[in-house]
């Protein structure tokens, strides 16, 4: 396979099974940093592969990819992440823990609420427009092409929880992830993380 997202993939999945055997299989703040880097890099090869990528940016051949960028990417990250090396993920939390769960928590339920009722609005309005598909739907509405219901304020207050929505995404789910390496509720923490991607 001459594909450079696979070869990015590969030295990703590599480099976070040598991490993850050298700290005894346990995950560290390094560790996740690399296991998200895993994810992000398995998603740009699985949406070329499927074609979900030339459907949203035009015909584009392996042939084109050069592999020097996503390499040069892993040596970036492998450079700016060597501080977080020796540290744990009990040492990456405040002092004033009780606070900072509150906050989290706070933080964490609001984010799934407004990713559900973002998403449920969206899929309403999405059965009126019936002649498109959801991907075509999506792009528009993103693009600005197409309002919501025609409704400036619904539009403006929309596309304002879709902002807050992505600025506050990254905290709760590096908590979460946080939670799950420390072996804390790990059943609602795994649903919690379900219930803002499945949306």
């Amino acid at each position: 396979m001459t594909n450079p997202l696979f070869w990015n993939f590969v030295i990703y999945l590599v480099y976070f099974f040598l991490i993850f055997k050298r700290e005894k299989n346990r995950l560290t703040v390094y560790s996740l940093i690399f296991l998200y880097e895993l994810i992000v890099s398995f998603l740009g090869f699985y949406t070329f592969e499927t074609g979900i990528y030339q459907r949203q940016f035009g015909s584009h051949k392996e042939s084109e990819l050069s592999f020097l960028p996503y390499f040069f990417n892993f040596i970036a990250v492998l450079i700016v992440t060597i501080p977080l090396k020796g540290l744990k993920i009990n040492q990456a939390l405040l002092e004033d823990e009780r606070n900072q769960r509150g906050m989290y928590k706070f933080l964490t339920y609001s984010v799934c609420a407004m990713t559900i009722i973002y998403s449920v609005v969206l899929y309403f309005f999405s059965r009126l427009l019936s002649g498109m598909s959801f991907d075509e739907i999506y792009e528009a509405n993103h693009s600005g092409e197409i309002g919501t219901f025609g409704i400036p304020i619904l539009d403006f207050i929309l596309l304002k929880v879709y902002q807050i929505i992505n600025i506050l995404t990254p905290f709760v789910l590096s908590y979460l992830f946080v939670k799950l390496a420390k072996k804390e509720n790990v059943k609602s923490s795994i649903i919690t993380i379900l219930l803002i991607f499945l949306p």
